[in-house]
């Protein structure tokens, strides 16, 4: 890609050539993907959904007239938008603990469950018993995002609901959800 003036950019976009946009990303994502990756606890599903966030955010906040100059370039603008996304991204799961093996399994950070019990068949039963506790709506919205990897917007789209915050925060309560029927069960297997 040419080096295009930020001016030039808000330009184009104002008179809608997207072609622009193209370009940005074309040129731009796979150098954000590095940089973010070295930078953010993050899967490259949520580095897409930061880097197109910060995109549509460009695109809207131009056409709209809120952004009517840039001072910075747009590349520096871009990657500090989707980090902020990957900022708060991560704020929001923080709120989320993370107790055992299973928890890990199903936010993404193992791809196997390892359990300290002789019998880590009997660990597989109880997540499968407390998978079926929860609603069959819960069911598909953690087999969605923890095994199929779709990011909140994706899921947001496929599920219909509200908003990417009404997605989060459905996908928090099914989480709860869940770590409360695998205690339950726990508790009264003696597990």
């Amino acid at each position: 890609m040419n080096t295009i003036k930020s001016s030039e950019i808000l330009e184009k976009l104002r008179l809608r050539k997207f072609e622009v946009l193209e370009q940005i990303d074309d040129h731009y994502r796979s150098v954000f993907m590095r940089w973010a990756a070295k930078r953010f606890s993050a899967t490259p599903n949520d580095l897409e959904d930061a880097w197109q966030e910060a995109l549509v955010i460009f695109y809207e906040k131009v056409t709209n007239g809120e952004l009517t100059e840039l001072h910075c370039a747009a590349q520096t603008w871009l990657f500090a938008t989707a980090g902020n996304y990957l900022r708060n991204m991560n704020r929001k799961m923080r709120r989320v603990i993370w107790h055992d093996e299973v928890d890990k399994v199903l936010a993404g950070k193992n791809n196997t469950v390892e359990f300290s019990d002789p019998e880590p068949e009997g660990k597989r039963k109880l997540l499968l018993s407390a998978m079926e506790k929860i609603s069959e709506k819960c069911r598909e919205l953690l087999r969605a995002r923890y095994f199929d990897g779709f990011s909140i917007p994706e899921m947001m789209q496929n599920f219909q609901m509200g908003s990417e915050n009404s997605t989060s925060a459905q996908l928090s309560k099914c989480m709860a959800g869940l770590r409360e029927h695998i205690q339950k069960l726990q508790k009264d297997h003696g597990a």
